[in-house]
């Protein structure tokens, strides 16, 4: 009897232990079971209020972006934040690229944050204004360009003043051609260089850098012809003393400024000389104080050596010089650039090879049927000139990213 007893507490023992075995088998299954269905609830609620989040941001930029669009930075500025969409939030910081040393000045950042529920999502658009203005180029040449060793050409905005240096100042001032575009040595393009849709960018000389992109342009840029306006002619001029012209319409069959002599185009003015010549130890004195000046030159342009220009203008639209004689032509045209000049303004002449002295400091834009910048030259664009004034430029988007949450 004592015999049997043993033995049944013995099979009791060990089904007693194989129970308490499958208890606790069946207990951890059911806790990993519970543990993934939790992981897994949890998880499918981040990614739902994630995509939420996703989706109100998205909103929010899309709202921004369609303000900037319809009007400007002000557009965008004029929206309150945070904002709110069904149950979740958001809101659009913006910053403009002239107030980023890290942005070019006619950029514009978006960055939207939405959230809703337990999760947080940004959006990151980069948007441009784009261009809609007459002078697009620091330097244009229909035929080529070429910039001789040490020549300089960078940018500013004449909207925040003067250009007061030190290069570079800004980096939009391109530099295009239907043709080749040739940099000799140490020449520095503080933006892009754009050759024709068959043209090359010739840099082969040491130390030439170009800060922008160097591809060529995927079609041709027209050069309008100039329209002379149509005004009776006085007759020829000559200046041996001080003498003015403007404000007002002019038009004058030759002008001869000759050593001593100082000429004063007063603004507003649209003048028209068919011949001019501003001799060595003369002046030229364009004052566009009370109102722009158009000057237009229909024949011979010679500004030589040792002449002085002054423009007393402080943005490039301010005074604008138009050329329509033809170097090319029977006989050509003289078009001299070779004063010393502080010129603050735009140089147009499709049909003239044009040669920019060193000692001809340019703070405008400069467009000629070719271009040739001499050695030390230094020409500085005026960004004003990309955009026409008065009229809100298109903006387009350039990138746009999902920002990481470690940059929330």
């Amino acid at each position: 009897m004592r015999r049997g007893n043993v033995q049944r507490d013995a099979r009791a023992g060990h089904a007693l232990a194989t129970a308490m075995l499958m208890i606790l088998a069946l207990s951890a299954i059911v806790t990993a079971l519970f543990t993934m269905t939790t992981a897994e609830y949890m998880r499918s609620r981040e990614w739902r209020d994630e995509t939420r989040s996703f989706y109100v941001a998205e909103a929010g930029m899309n709202e921004a972006f369609a303000a900037l669009v319809g009007a400007g930075p002000a557009g965008v500025a004029a929206l309150a934040y945070p904002r709110t969409l069904g149950q979740g939030e958001y809101s659009v910081l913006m910053t403009l690229g002239e107030d980023d040393p890290a942005m070019l000045d006619n950029r514009v950042l978006l960055r939207s944050i939405g959230s809703e529920g337990r999760a947080t999502v940004g959006i990151e658009v980069i948007a441009w204004a784009v261009p809609n203005g007459d002078y697009l180029y620091a330097a244009f040449g229909d035929e080529g360009v070429l910039l001789n060793s040490n020549v300089t050409i960078d940018s500013f905005d004449s909207n925040d003043g003067p250009y007061a240096g030190p290069m570079p100042a800004g980096a939009l001032a391109n530099v295009g051609s239907n043709g080749d575009v040739e940099l000799e040595s140490n020449t520095e393009i503080w933006g892009d260089v754009i050759p024709g849709p068959s043209g090359v960018l010739i840099d082969s000389a040491p130390n030439s850098d170009v800060s922008g992109a160097t591809s060529s342009a995927e079609d041709l840029v027209a050069l309008d012809p100039i329209t002379v306006p149509a005004i009776a002619s006085t007759g020829p001029l000559t200046v041996g003393g001080a003498t003015s012209l403007g404000p007002g319409a002019v038009h004058r069959s030759t002008v001869t400024v000759t050593s001593g002599g100082v000429l004063t185009i007063v603004g507003p003015a649209t003048v028209v000389i068919d011949d001019f010549e501003l001799n060595a130890n003369s002046d030229l004195v364009i004052d566009s104080t009370g109102g722009p000046v158009e000057i237009f030159g229909t024949g011979d342009f010679e500004l030589k050596s040792n002449s002085r220009v002054t423009t007393t203008g402080q943005q490039a639209r301010d005074c604008a010089v138009y050329l329509s004689g033809d170097t090319g032509a029977t006989p050509p045209a003289v078009i001299d650039l070779s004063s010393n000049s502080d010129f603050t303004g735009t140089i147009y002449a499709p049909a003239a090879d044009l040669v920019l002295a060193s000692n001809f400091h340019l703070f405008g834009s400069l467009v000629g049927a070719s271009i040739e910048l001499a050695s030390n030259a230094q020409l500085h664009f005026d960004e004003d000139l990309l955009y026409e004034d008065g009229v809100l430029p298109e903006f387009e988007q350039l990138a746009w990213q999902v920002i990481s949450k470690q940059e929330l």
